[in-house]
């Protein structure tokens, strides 16, 4: 019997996406931190993808009480270049040899971006 479809891991950017990686995709597309590139294919994958357009949903709801709360704000020049160069000095950390061999990877870093997906 197979496991029922909230259970089972399905494709986005191509590769192979759990719910809970596809909800954090959606949340992060809700709340506009996805790169434009990122933020289109989602879009497109959306319309053919029912449970990622269920989620975007309910991340949109779960935001709704807020959005009329807090008025936009527009970040200073160069701020979105220094929090990706920080993150990428980040991501350089080398791991001693065999510290990931018997973990489970993910395809969605912590940046949200998936093995293939659009880059920033």
């Amino acid at each position: 019997m197979a496991p029922p479809r909230a259970c089972r891991a399905q494709t986005l950017y191509g590769n192979t996406v759990t719910p809970e990686q596809r909800d954090a995709l959606a949340g992060e597309y809700v709340l506009g931190t996805l790169s434009q590139a990122d933020r289109t294919a989602v879009a497109r994958q959306r319309a053919d993808d029912p449970d990622l357009d269920r989620a975007i949903r309910e991340w949109a709801m779960r935001f709704a009480p807020l959005a009329g709360r807090i008025e936009p704000v527009e970040p200073p020049p160069g701020v979105f270049a220094r929090i990706e160069a920080a993150l990428d000095r980040e991501a350089l950390v080398e791991l001693p040899r065999g510290a990931a061999e018997g973990r489970a990877s993910s395809c969605v870093s912590r940046r949200g971006h998936g093995a293939g997906a659009p880059s920033r």
